[in-house]
């Protein structure tokens, strides 16, 4: 793959003079800010799973009650 250097320049003139550990600390800030944003977002997802859980275990009681009043409705009928 052939870069043109004219255009490789004008591109790199865009960045003034960004030195190599300056770039380091900006791509380590990225990673960084990347992995907090995933990480949080994770969190996220396990409690809302938790609360998904706990709605179920709450509907499965309810029509399990259902259930029993109606067996016994049938039952005494």
């Amino acid at each position: 793959m052939h870069i043109d250097t004219d255009t490789f320049g004008l591109i790199m003139a865009g960045f003034g003079n960004v030195r190599p550990t300056d770039a380091l600390q900006y791509l380590a800030l990225a990673y960084t800010i990347f992995f907090v944003a995933i990480f949080a977002y994770v969190i996220s997802l396990s409690r809302r799973q938790a609360r998904v859980r706990d709605d179920l275990a709450v509907l499965r009681q309810a029509v399990d009650v259902q259930l029993a009043a109606n067996e016994r409705k049938g039952i005494e009928e």
